[in-house]
Formats: C-alpha cells, structure tokens, sequence
C-alpha cells in the first residue's frame, strides 16, 4: 500500500457483540456468537506532496482568518465552508494556461530545493512566443521538480523551488485567475535569488 495511504481495519469476532446488533431487523444477520467480521477502511487525504489538487481561499488561516479577513468560523467540519470552498469549481476550470518555464530561462536542468522564483524570472519567461499572459490566465510554473525527481531520485520534505511572494504583486497586476507549480510547495521560503 502507498505510504500517503490512511489504512484501518476495524474487527468483530462475534456480531452478537457488536454495538446496535440488537436492533438489527436484518433476518439474514443471526443473533449467533458464530458470525463475526471485519472491515477495512482505504483513505487518501488529497494534500500534501503526492496528489495534484486545487486549493481554494478558504484552505488556509492565518490568526483565526482566512482570504480577505474572514473567519475561520465560516468552515464547519459538517458542512464545509460557507466561502470560497472548492466546490465553486465543481464543474472544472476552463482557462488559458501560459507555462512559465524557470528552468530553461535560467539554463539548468531544475531549480535547487527552497530556490525563489521572482518577478523579473516571470517576466524572461513570460517573452516566450505565445506566453504574455491575460486576464482570467492560469500561470503555471516549470521548475523542474519532476526532472530531479526522475533523474537524482525522490525530493522529499517542504523545501522545493517555488514561487517568491515577491511575485504576488506581478500576478495581480495581470488579473491571474489561478496559478500552480510543478512542485508540492507553490512559494518557495527561501529568498535567496541564485542565477
């Protein structure tokens, strides 16, 4: 089973004591100490740094907020939130996608783990032919994450390349509807500029 994997299994040697058993009206299901069973239950959570997912604004809080001051009261574990969930999404995003890609505007194979991603990276990206980008685009990040992942075996951990939050003001003076990266962290800790 893959290690992302949440794996449970849950026993009953005999239904007879199994909690509710009592009032099962189910007469295929006898009231005998013989009869017992077992569940097994396969989750996958669909974060972290295996599975390609959609963060909405409402997935991260910041003192008790989230996107735009509002609170993480608006989340409720019942029924999800009440702003900005996922859902609005439900039925797909279709845009323009410009791939900006890093790693060739910087001459390497990939970016070098917890390596920003700045403004003027975007902008010699972005001269591409058919890369300047339009209002509603999705911008999409090359760092050649999977590259390093093929050729010099697993990157493991939170440090990856990424986006600089430098790069917010670029991407909301060009009205980006959404962005995404190659790598499972989208901005990058480090500020540290290596060329």
């Amino acid at each position: 089973m893959p290690g992302e994997m949440e794996r449970s299994t849950t026993t009953c040697p005999c239904a007879a004591d199994m909690p509710g058993a009592e009032n099962m009206p189910v007469p295929a299901f006898p009231r005998r100490p013989a009869l017992g069973l077992s569940n097994e239950h396969l989750g996958i959570t669909f974060h972290g740094n295996t599975v390609t997912h959609v963060d909405s604004p409402c997935h991260i809080f910041w003192d008790g907020t989230m996107y735009n001051g509002r609170s993480h009261s608006l989340v409720d574990p019942a029924t999800g939130s009440a702003w900005a969930a996922v859902t609005a999404a439900a039925n797909g995003i279709i845009t323009r996608g410009v791939l900006l890609d890093v790693a060739r505007v910087r001459d390497v194979p990939w970016l070098e783990p917890g390596q920003g991603v700045f403004p003027d990276d975007l902008e010699e990206a972005e001269r591409s032919p058919g890369c300047p980008g339009a209002t509603g685009d999705a911008v999409l990040l090359r760092t050649g994450y999977g590259r390093v992942r093929r050729e010099a075996g697993t990157a493991q951990g939170f440090t990856q390349a990424g986006w600089h939050a430098s790069c917010l003001p670029w991407l909301h003076e060009r009205e980006v509807a959404l962005i995404g990266a190659d790598t499972p962290r989208t901005f990058s800790r480090r500020g540290t500029k290596t060329c």
